[in-house]
């Protein structure tokens, strides 16, 4: 198989050593042993794009490119079939009426690769500056997210006496369009013990209509984050993908922020889906009545068993599938339909 790094080698060899030669022994090499390979596209979240990514830099029997946007864009780009897969850090749920229709129709699958946990990060102005996650506090977690009330970190965690406005940063078009966001607010497994948003709050949280109080973010873990650390504001939340935070903790803790606990569990890899129980699946959505054989075969390849695969999602931060994860999504002849999946 033809290898354009190999290619470029040996082009600049004989065009400095044989500059007329040169091209005619290239052209000879390149049309006996280039190989033309698949094109998979694929477009979406954010938080999955490093892992396609790292995967499509050993992945040889395809090339792939890949787009961030967002997971609203990864099933948008799966289900009207404008890329061969869509990726989705977050469940295709509460579909309805037409679309509904539409996802049966073209029989969509949604496929787990891996799965990836939320943390929130933050910096307090006082120097007691805990901030433990809990159903007591997570109703109010939200509405210093949606931006209509003036919460503080007291108001949080009596362990915390600042009792200053608290400044969220969250990202625009709220759960609808973002993964990261959809997970913060509807993957916590926290049931508040008292009290519920109001329905400008649940907007906010949806669509990204947030009050004075929330700065909108773009879409990407990183660029959410550069939108934080320069805050001159002194007491500031952000929820972020575990990956990110855990491969960035230096970073954060060195600009003065905290990670906040989870019923008093530190946020750490080994915690996530277990003790830690705030996380979310990284989603690569297809239509089985358009899928090809070269986008089937990468898929297969994901979750396929391999050393080098899972120091990728090590070096990320991001959990591997286990057994029973990897049955699920190994029969392409289902769809999520078929499977009463994803609220089709």
């Amino acid at each position: 198989m033809f290898k354009k790094d190999l290619f470029k080698k040996i082009l600049k060899y004989f065009l400095i050593s044989t500059p007329f030669l040169g091209i005619a022994a290239i052209v000879v090499y390149f049309s006996t042993s280039w190989k033309q390979l698949p094109l998979i596209s694929a477009s979406g979240s954010s938080a999955i794009f490093p892992l396609i990514t790292e995967y499509s830099n050993i992945y040889d029997e395809s090339d792939i490119v890949v787009q961030a946007g967002g997971s609203g864009v990864g099933i948008s780009a799966a289900l009207n079939n404008t890329k061969n897969f869509g990726m989705a850090s977050k469940n295709p749920k509460g579909l309805d009426g037409d679309k509904k229709q539409e996802w049966i129709d073209k029989r969509m699958k949604t496929i787990t690769i891996a799965w990836d946990g939320i943390g929130i990060v933050y910096k307090s102005s006082s120097n007691n500056d805990t901030l433990n996650i809990t159903s007591n506090n997570i109703l109010k977690i939200y509405q210093a997210f949606a931006g209509y009330e003036s919460i503080s970190f007291n108001d949080l965690d009596s362990n915390n006496s600042s009792k200053e406005t608290i400044k969220t940063y969250a990202r625009e078009g709220g759960s609808e369009k973002s993964g990261t966001a959809d997970a913060f607010y509807k993957d916590s497994r926290l049931k508040p013990s008292s009290g519920i948003l109001s329905e400008v709050e649940k907007k906010a949280l949806e669509t990204g209509s947030y009050g004075k109080n929330t700065i909108p973010t773009a879409e990407a873990n990183s660029q959410a984050w550069s939108s934080i650390k320069d805050s001159l504001d002194k007491n500031t939340m952000i929820y972020l993908s575990a990956g990110f935070i855990l491969n960035n903790k230096k970073e954060i803790l060195d600009n003065g922020f905290k990670i906040a606990t989870y019923n008093g569990v530190e946020l750490s890899k080994d915690k996530i889906a277990n003790s830690y129980n705030w996380y979310r699946p990284f989603n690569l959505i297809v239509s089985l009545k358009n899928i090809d054989d070269a986008t089937k075969k990468f898929i297969n390849w994901t979750i396929t068993e391999s050393a080098t695969r899972d120091q990728i999602l090590d070096n990320l931060g991001y959990i591997k599938l286990d057994a029973s994860d990897t049955n699920k999504v190994n029969d392409w002849s289902k769809s999520d339909a078929d499977l009463g999946y994803c609220g089709a």
